[in-house]
């Protein structure tokens, strides 16, 4: 039961729209009795249904896994630590008029 693992939060960074809705078909389909059994004598009794789900599977969890990397380096990203945050010791006063003569510089003079 693969696809309970894979929080709703896990599957919003993968980047294959089709896989997304797999996924959340397999976990909406966990909660219905009557199509895990279904699927579970499908899977028993049909060797190709069972060799392509073996595959399906294989890929998802690859999938999966590059997507919680993916999650996790996003969250890295956006969590800066207060020591690593800006501690200039310039007054603000300074701070903008550094800023304003950077930008008056940067943009054309019809903006």
């Amino acid at each position: 039961d693969r696809f309970s693992k894979y929080s709703f939060d896990d599957i919003k960074y993968l980047e294959n729209e089709r896989l997304k809705h797999l996924i959340y078909g397999g976990k909406d389909a966990l909660n219905d009795p009557g199509v895990l059994t279904s699927f579970s004598i499908l899977y028993e009794d049909i060797l190709p249904v069972r060799f392509g789900g073996d595959i399906l599977f294989n890929l998802m969890e690859k999938t999966m896994v590059s997507a919680r990397k993916k999650k996790l380096t996003s969250n890295a990203n956006l969590e800066i630590p207060m020591e690593n945050k800006s501690s200039s010791t310039l007054p603000t006063q300074v701070q903008r008029k550094i800023i304003s003569q950077m930008m008056s510089y940067a943009l054309p003079e019809d903006l």
